[in-house]
């Protein structure tokens, strides 16, 4: 594999992902008449983005661990390695079950819970909410596999500043979608109603909190990128990063989040 290919999945990644969490993940939770409630009903939409996204993570990192980053760069690599383990046994620990019995010494807590509202029970697992807790887990899974994709692909300045530059962007435009379909189009997102935040701007979120939330991260981001810039002498980035935080900041204002 072209050790370009990763870092280049990265940027489709980060370029895709608002409109993939932010706009499919919300219409596909609710029952509708519209395409995108249709396409993920008959395809799984959402669930397909994500374990795609989950299986590209896992599938890369065996091979990014592999390749030359010297000593320092490999022992790095393999405690965040050991760090995601961790995590999965912690998340297996809580959600196989176990003897009643053990509860005492793992989960005292839930133990007293357990004795409470289900007396017979001889076997259950320690989480109170399974699936909840899968869904922290995986969230996590994600995070830190992701964490391992950026540390062995963006392995030079220019490469972190592309990465920057991708995530400042695709907020920028967001937040201009948002604010022309808000006050000049219907105040939709992609078409479809928003989840009850209509009036304020969302970008490609159906929740303004969400949007809110990636437009304020973007908006920092910016924010050094520009003050970089400037006392480095490279204006056109520069002005362009701070042209990209006005733009944020007035979306950030107008989500009335």
């Amino acid at each position: 594999m072209d050790r370009r290919a990763p870092y280049v999945l990265l940027l489709v990644w980060v370029a895709l992902a608002p409109i993939l969490w932010g706009s499919v993940a919300e219409v596909g939770r609710g029952a509708g008449d519209d395409w995108l409630s249709h396409f993920r009903a008959a395809g799984g939409a959402y669930g397909i983005f994500r374990i795609a996204g989950y299986l590209s993570l896992a599938l890369l990192i065996p091979w990014l661990l592999g390749t030359p980053g010297g000593d320092a760069g490999t022992r790095t690599g393999g405690r965040m390695l050991l760090l995601l383990l961790i995590l999965i046994a912690t998340a297996a620990l809580q959600l196989v079950p176990l003897p009643v019995g053990l509860f005492g010494l793992l989960a005292p807590g839930h133990a007293r819970d357990l004795a409470v509202l289900l007396p017979e029970a001889g076997w259950a697992p320690i989480s109170t909410d399974p699936g909840l807790t899968g869904r922290a887990a995986v969230h996590l899974f994600l995070l830190l596999a992701a964490a391992i994709v950026v540390y062995h692909t963006v392995r030079t300045p220019r490469r972190a500043w592309i990465l920057l530059g991708t995530i400042v962007g695709v907020a920028a435009l967001g937040a201009i979608y948002g604010m022309f379909e808000t006050f000049l189009g219907g105040d939709l997102v992609l078409g479809q109603a928003k989840a009850g935040t209509g009036g304020s701007v969302t970008g490609t979120f159906f929740y303004r909190g969400n949007f809110a939330a990636f437009t304020g991260v973007a908006m920092a981001m910016a924010v050094v990128a520009a003050i970089r810039g400037f006392r480095a002498g490279r204006h056109v980035p520069a002005w362009a990063a701070a042209a990209a935080s006005l733009v944020l900041g007035l979306g950030l204002l107008l989500s009335l989040s």
